[in-house]
């Protein structure tokens, strides 16, 4: 084997190489910028410090080529700025990319390539820059979750390729043809698409595995012959009587699109792919599909992935279905969540339900949970008031178990029709089972978050500054009673509406991401920034980077030991229920 790992700044590619090397432990594994540490003599960040990004270009292709050149086998994770071109061809690239991918990640321990920028515009000005050379030379895109940091089965299928779904096309893009018959071995139904790919590609693929499913979706004017050992799917636009078996619309607007098909829906199995924009669209596909579902498939799509959750439910019932490729359409299912998704369908299913919530790990926290339960959890993007409209439907879907973050708790407590006694006391429900139409609302926050003040020793001390609060502001007060708190927009003190000074060495970061937030004074004394965050774009390790570049002495802890407290309590009243 020879294998290597790209992918942007922050996305785990160490974490990957380390569980790899368990999956193969045979293997000799690399992780390049470890290696090239060894090299130097010296920690990249301080390298960075003394010498040009130029000199550690050279000293990096130096070290990929030492370890690459008289080995047979070996894998190698290297950083996000190593030219992948330098990859030889005979060498199989993996691009390790998450859904945060595009947010952006800032870094308290990583050096700064363009002090002109905002560490998170500088993310995001190299993100633009590779992100097509990531593509450009993978072989394969493995879309990781979210949290992912242990050894799991899933994992193991997928980066052994020892896996099969035959239940879902995979879109093949031109890049992916050399690499057909890995292809074929993991995806026994493959769309070649007219308008990725050229009458020789397809005609390429087809001879070779004349036996294999292939679905040749028609998607533009055709003007040579295409191979008949396929279906055909023919967008409507483009129908001409030609023989095919799926007729489908891309029409963004769905009432457009329920016209241009309604002609020809006893003729064809329909697919309908328009641009949902609310849940009342979703709604109106779902009961048009339902009325017969075995000739109509609704695959709803939207800019940022908000219905992949949809997607996955839709396996059990309906009959055409796709994992997410090169083509990258957020809304269709990873090959990832594809294999955790147990064979038959389940009666029950869980979901975190906020908006944001694609940084969200509570999926994979959950996975082995709700695996031993022979069923699944999913993420679902949702304002507080889509919660409390469709809280029932999803109910009617099967949804039972709801892990419930920033901003649905309040609607949460609202719509439980019993509460434990955390809940009531806060008045907040992060957590939800569904059963015979009763509603059992408790909430976890208080646990998770008395372990890390526990941890940390903050109850008693006074030097504690709470900055935001939200809906965690009653649970935090009760954990933190000396602490002052602070409304993360305007800075006032929130008891006595004074912008005093004060002395403040603790900071605790419970605020979003939003043009409306501000960070607290950098001339506090801050040694310590708790942030109830995990999301790796927080302003919360933005605020701790800007007091660590004035040259103070300040410790960042994030909220993932928070996080996975309350996991674990969510679990535990799951389990009880």
């Amino acid at each position: 084997m020879k294998r290597v790992f790209v992918g942007h700044r922050g996305v785990g590619k160490s974490s990957v190489l380390a569980r790899h090397a368990k999956y193969f432990p045979s293997i000799p594994s690399f992780d390049l910028d470890a290696e090239i540490e060894k090299k130097i003599n010296s920690s990249i960040n301080d390298f960075f410090k003394m010498f040009p990004e130029e000199k550690f270009r050279a000293a990096e292709l130096d070290v990929f080529n030492t370890i690459t050149r008289n080995r047979q086998d070996y894998v190698i994770a290297v950083g996000a700025g190593f030219p992948v071109s330098y990859i030889p061809l005979d060498v199989e690239v993996i691009y390790v990319s998450r859904m945060s991918d595009v947010e952006g990640r800032i870094f308290l321990n990583r050096p700064r390539l363009n002090q002109k920028l905002t560490p998170l515009a500088e993310y995001k000005e190299r993100y633009d820059e590779r992100e097509p050379e990531f593509r450009k030379r993978a072989q394969f895109i493995y879309h990781m979750p979210e949290g992912l940091d242990t050894p799991i089965e899933t994992e193991e299928n997928l980066l052994i390729f020892d896996f099969k779904i035959n239940d879902a096309y995979y879109t093949l893009c031109p890049n992916e043809v050399n690499y057909i018959e890995q292809r074929v071995q993991n995806f026994l139904k493959i769309e070649l698409r007219t308008d990725l790919l050229t009458a020789e590609q397809m005609n390429y693929c087809i001879e070779k595995f004349p036996q294999h499913n292939w679905l040749i979706s028609i998607r533009n004017e055709v003007k040579y012959a295409l191979p008949q050992q396929a279906e055909f799917d023919c967008d409507v636009r483009l129908y001409k009587g030609q023989k095919i078996q799926i007729l489908s619309t891309h029409e963004d607007q769905l009432e457009e699109a329920l016209k241009l098909i309604a002609p020809y829906e006893n003729q064809f199995h329909i697919k309908l792919c328009p641009l949902i924009e609310s849940f009342e669209e979703l709604r109106k596909g779902y009961e048009w599909q339902q009325k017969d579902p075995s000739k109509r498939s609704f695959l709803p799509r939207s800019l940022t992935g908000n219905w992949n959750w949809f997607r996955l439910l839709s396996r059990y019932n309906q009959h055409l279905h796709f994992v997410r490729s090169f083509t990258e359409q957020a809304d269709q299912p990873t090959v990832y969540q594809w294999l955790t998704l147990p064979k038959s369908k389940p009666t029950k299913w869980a979901a975190v339900v906020g908006k944001p919530i694609h940084f969200s790990r509570s999926p994979v926290r959950h996975e082995n949970f709700f695996k031993k339960l022979d069923t699944y959890m999913c993420a679902i993007s949702m304002r507080p008031i889509e919660f409390e409209q469709n809280i029932d439907w999803l109910y009617q879907l099967g949804l039972a178990y709801i892990a419930v973050t920033s901003p649905l708790k309040e609607i949460a407590y609202k719509i439980a029709t019993s509460s434990s006694d955390k809940a009531e006391e806060l008045k907040s429900v992060n957590t939800l089972a569904i059963d015979d139409e009763k509603i059992s609302g408790h909430n976890t926050d208080l646990g998770g978050f008395s372990l890390l003040a526990s941890r940390l020793k903050l109850a008693q001390s006074r030097s504690v500054a709470v900055w935001g609060g939200g809906g965690t502001l009653q649970m935090m007060k009760k954990v933190l009673p000396k602490a002052t708190f602070f409304s993360s927009q305007t800075g006032q003190n929130r008891d006595s509406q004074i912008n005093q000074a004060a002395d403040f060495n603790v900071v605790v970061w419970a605020a979003p991401r939003s043009p409306q937030t501000a960070l607290p004074p950098l001339e506090w004394p801050v040694e310590l920034v708790v942030d109830l965050n995990y999301a790796e774009n927080s302003m919360g390790i933005e605020y701790a980077q800007k007091l660590i570049s004035l040259e103070k002495n300040v410790q960042y802890i994030s909220g993932i030991n928070m996080f996975n407290e309350q996991a674990r309590q969510q679990q535990q009243f799951w389990s009880a229920l």
